[in-house]
């Protein structure tokens, strides 16, 4: 079978294409959904100060951005399996290196190799999953798995560094995108043949590009001056690394909730049939499967029970916000 028809063969709405490309995606967002701990650990573990750690996490997402951008002008020229392969292969290579290097400056730089690469996985995943016949659909659970890995990944980073240090971290970060490398071959080669065309679609002119750009562009840039320093506020205003893991985690599967995205499969007939707890328990994980969110306003009640304890050990945490809200 010759290369041309290989690149045929490939089926963007099969299951093995979407779960490789949402993986990618996943891959490139690695370091960046789970940037407050990772800030904290270069903070503490690598005792850089507060300063050069936000500067290299910036440095990181500079990387992400200059990629992003010159895909956006090359992609449709380059082999998509090459710039895959050499994305990845940065990212493995520049998440090594920082193993060995201590020095802030020289770190900072490895970081932005590694987001050089990161940008390449982010750029072509969104590319991909937009060729989809459903991509409004598969965005979300691109998003999905990605708040997923975050919620997953941000409680266990304290318990990590506690064990394996900043060491263990990395070697993760360099482990996800080599097992990528196993899927790529799942992906097309160009989008040439997939390329659709919607009846009302709209071209616009470089002067509205420029401005959705722009408008993403600042929306990145203020999120990610907030998101990476969240630890910080958090342990300033009084809470455990802990703490603050676990209250980020719960963000994550709230913007999984708040999009509609979080699916709850229901619940086996055998549930009912548990002692005491069996027919409520059914009854409420039933609800959650057909609507998590009516689920979840049932439980309000409890929630404001919760309410003033919750307040009383935030309190402090917000206080630090915004604190730092006014001294940027």
């Amino acid at each position: 079978m010759t290369e041309n028809n290989n690149k045929q063969a490939v089926n963007l709405n099969s299951f093995r294409t979407l779960s490789a490309v949402i993986y990618m995606g996943v891959v490139g967002a690695e370091v960046f959904i789970v940037q407050p701990g990772f800030v904290q650990g270069m903070a503490r573990y690598l005792h850089f100060s507060e300063s050069n750690a936000g500067d290299i996490a910036s440095a990181e997402m500079w990387g992400i951005a200059l990629t992003t951008v010159l895909l956006t002008f090359f992609a449709s020229r380059l082999d998509w399996h090459h710039v895959l392969k050499f994305s990845l292969v940065t990212m493995i290579v520049a998440n090594v290196a920082c193993i060995f290097t201590d020095h802030a400056l020289a770190f900072g730089i490895w970081r932005f190799i590694a987001g050089f690469g990161a940008g390449g996985a982010v750029s072509l995943s969104f590319t991909v999953i937009g060729l989809t016949d459903k991509p409004d659909r598969n965005f979300g659970y691109y998003i999905m798995w990605v708040l997923f890995y975050g919620a997953v990944v941000l409680p266990a980073m304290p318990t990590i560094y506690q064990f394996v240090g900043m060491i263990g971290m990395l070697i993760f970060f360099a482990a996800l995108p080599a097992a990528a490398l196993l899927f790529m071959h799942r992906l097309p080669h160009s989008g040439e043949e997939h390329m659709q065309v919607e009846e009302d679609a709209v071209d616009l002119s470089w002067t509205y590009k420029g401005m959705a750009i722009a408008s993403i562009f600042i929306y990145f840039v203020a999120q990610g001056v907030v998101w990476a320093y969240l630890f910080f506020i958090g342990t300033s205003g009084g809470g455990t690394e802990q703490q603050v893991a676990n209250g980020l985690t719960a963000s994550q599967f709230a913007g999984n909730i708040e999009r509609g995205t979080l699916e709850v499969p229901p619940p086996s007939d055998k549930v009912a049939a548990w002692p005491i707890i069996g027919k409520r328990l059914h009854a409420f994980w039933s609800l959650a499967s057909e609507n998590l969110s009516a689920a979840v306003d049932e439980m309000e009640p409890q929630i404001r029970k919760l309410g003033p304890w919750a307040l009383n050990k935030g309190a402090s945490v917000g206080f630090g916000i915004l604190q730092f809200v006014v001294a940027i």
